[in-house]
């Protein structure tokens, strides 16, 4: 690996790690970047993640609806399209 460093071929910042650490790193990372709270979008927006593929979830409840997209974020993170009224966000949750 330090050869690789020197030679410029990895990052500088590159380490060797088991499987399962470089999962819960990475579902850390995308955790850290990605799931901050519901993020306001526009209504194109929302229906655009609603249409390009079909929800794995989708769920409507007093005046609120909210779909899971089936594609993963990473091992366990998802996005998630939450409509209130006229209000449309999406989310990234953990779904185990």
């Amino acid at each position: 690996m330090e050869e690789l460093k020197a030679e410029g071929k990895v990052s500088p910042e590159a380490f060797l790690c088991h499987w399962e650490e470089a999962l819960r790193l990475s579902d850390d990372l995308a955790r850290q970047k990605e799931c901050n709270g519901p993020s306001r979008v526009t209504k194109e927006r929302w229906w655009e993640l609603l249409e390009v593929l079909f929800p794995a979830r989708w769920e409507q409840l007093e005046g609120a609806e909210i779909f899971m997209m089936p594609e993963c974020i990473t091992s366990t993170l998802y996005t998630f399209g939450v409509r209130i009224g006229e209000d449309y966000f999406s989310m990234c949750r953990e779904v185990e």
